[in-house]
């Protein structure tokens, strides 16, 4: 279950890297420590239910109160949903992320474990009334900024998608 350092390390660069965290709007990772162990939580904002997803955190956190050092079987026990699995692939974490689950990184562990607290909206993209269009797409966008993101990212589970905010 252990790995070292650097191998760890470069699963999270190449995941941060693959889905430029830093760069896209709707593309999150939070960081919290507990018992001293960085724990990473990545999540697309617009497809995460957020209710649930603070729910984990502070089962997460309430580790701290603990005086035994935490385990990955620990982490795994504190989390109450219903769907958890433990990933290792790139590939999957990066398609868990954009499925709307949230992907779970226990500093010194090789493996990452992913939740599924998905909150998809519940309009799908439709035809604009007032602007017809003859050829070519007739999906319209009415809803806000977030809505409109999460719906886009709904259909097009691709980590090359960016989402930028200019001011």
């Amino acid at each position: 279950l252990f790995l070292n350092r650097k191998g760890n390390m470069k699963k999270v660069i190449e995941l941060e890297e693959k889905l430029q965290i830093s760069k896209s709007y709707d593309l999150n990772c939070r960081k919290i420590v507990v018992s001293g162990k960085e724990i990473k939580i990545y999540f697309v904002t617009s497809l995460v239910d957020g209710l649930r997803s603070m729910e984990i955190v502070d089962n997460l956190l309430l580790l701290n109160e603990e005086e035994d050092e935490i385990s990955f079987e620990k982490v795994i026990n504190s989390i109450s949903a219903l769907d958890i699995g433990i990933v290792e692939n790139i590939d999957e974490m990066i398609e868990a992320i954009l499925s709307g689950m949230i992907l779970i990184y226990i500093n010194e562990y090789e493996k990452f474990i992913k939740v599924d607290v998905r909150n998809y909206p519940t309009r799908s993209v439709a035809e604009p009334e007032m602007e017809k269009v003859i050829r070519g797409s007739h999906d319209g966008f009415t809803e806000t900024l977030n809505t409109n993101i999460a719906l886009l990212r709904r259909r097009v589970k691709d980590e090359r998608l960016r989402t930028e905010v200019y001011y």
